[in-house]
Order: C-alpha cells, then structure tokens, then sequence
C-alpha cells in the first residue's frame, strides 16, 4: 500500500477546503453526483449541522451512495480525518 506524505495530503486539503460545510455541494461538484433526490438532500442537509443525523431504512433509497459521498466528504475536507465504517455484515461495508 502506498503512502501519501503530508505535503501532498495538505495540498489536496487546500484545494478542497472550500467545500467545508457544504456536503451536498461536494456531492455534486466533485463526486458528480447530480441524480440526489429529496431524501438524500435531507441527509446531507443535516450532516453538517447536527452531532447525529438518523436516516430511516427502505430499499434503493440512495442511503449507501450518500454514505459513501458524506465518507469522501469528511476525509477530503478535513486535514488527516478519519472515518470508520460499521455494519451488521462485512459484504455490506464492503459494497459501500
């Protein structure tokens, strides 16, 4: 596994800092995604705004390509941040 040094790490902070704070506009601008429904909105609506966001389960609601996305969206906007995925089976954070 390779390694990235500080120096590219804070350059890649840098230039996406500007997204701090706003999730859903990092969705659509740098993960591309443009099909976000109203629900999914909800979710990253809330994200940043409160300690804990509750998303309630139905099928083929986006829940998982929001996660992802609110995944990429912390780690890329926040120098050396961390996230930790769980769920009840590893092929369901294995898809994600």
């Amino acid at each position: 596994m390779a390694t990235v040094n500080d120096e590219i790490r804070l350059k890649f902070f840098e230039l996406l800092s500007e997204y701090k704070g706003h999730p859903f506009h990092f969705a659509r601008s740098i993960l591309g995604m443009h099909l976000i429904y109203q629900g999914q909105k909800k979710i990253f609506d809330s994200f940043e705004g409160n300690n804990v966001t509750v998303v309630t389960s139905g099928h083929s609601t986006g829940k998982s390509a929001t996660e992802s996305a609110l995944a990429l969206y912390w780690i890329s906007t926040r120098y050396k941040a961390r996230v930790i995925v769980i769920a009840p089976r590893r092929r369901v954070v294995g898809g994600v």
